[in-house]
């Protein structure tokens, strides 16, 4: 993606909300710490918001876009959702893409041969994503005799509760201690190459709505989805209203 869009900056900086399932858990500063380690970034902030200032930029576009959905009666596939996206964008912007399998990696089990989760720092104290909002990789900011200079700390991630960089942060290694090995591009697997089937069941609740709903086209979609279950797809009476 970075390769696709032709970002060449070497100083990343990355924001999110505090939601600990998507972005500030141990998988995560996996990504981080190893874009500054193969030398795609020389230094990255993430940041999170804190509570009581939950509401991002973000947000904002994400009301926009509801707003748009909102003024479609029907949405029928997956793919309206570009257009109705594109059609939201306040200074007409945006540039919505369908992802494919082929964006899609399994770097869970990539990681596991270089890192390991942490929930403790390097003096063995314990510390809670919940609480930090700062994460710095890289190159980053810290007390020293009274000034706030700029360390390289290659392989430690700094985490704060605050951006304040007084804050004296915690240091933290993802990196495994034994049993680590360098990683190769080529060990990057495909998350899946195949849509999962759906159960008989699920898959009969969808195509009997969209019969009931939807177009004929869009009927013809939903019937290709996989289903654990064979059977002919001829099965359903398509209706075109």
């Amino acid at each position: 993606m970075l390769t696709k869009h032709r970002i060449t900056s070497r100083y990343a900086i990355i924001s999110s909300d505090n939601c600990c399932a998507g972005f500030k858990n141990n998988l995560f500063q996996f990504y981080l710490q190893y874009l500054v380690d193969e030398g795609v970034f020389e230094r990255i902030d993430y940041k999170t918001l804190i509570p009581g200032h939950t509401y991002s930029c973000a947000d904002r576009c994400f009301g926009v876009i509801e707003k748009e959905a909102l003024r479609n009666d029907v949405i029928e596939l997956p793919s309206d959702w570009v257009r109705i996206i594109e059609r939201s964008s306040l200074s007409k912007s945006y540039n919505a893409e369908l992802l494919t399998f082929k964006d899609m990696y399994d770097y869970e089990s990539f990681f596991k041969n270089r890192f390991t989760k942490r929930f403790k720092d390097n003096d063995s104290k314990k510390f809670r994503y919940e609480e930090s909002h700062y994460f710095n990789y890289g190159i980053g900011e810290r007390l020293c005799g009274g000034e706030v200079k700029l360390f390289s700390h290659p392989g430690i991630a700094w985490i704060r509760k605050s951006i304040d960089p007084k804050e004296i942060p915690r240091e933290v290694s993802y990196v495994k201690k034994r049993q680590m090995r360098g990683l190769s591009h080529c060990e990057l697997s495909l998350l899946r190459t195949e849509l999962k089937p759906l159960p008989e069941k699920v898959f009969r609740d969808i195509n009997e709505m969209a019969i009931k709903y939807l177009s004929l086209n869009a009927q013809k979609w939903y019937s290709k989805l996989p289903c654990e279950t064979e059977f002919d797809p001829f099965e359903f009476s398509f209706k075109d209203y």
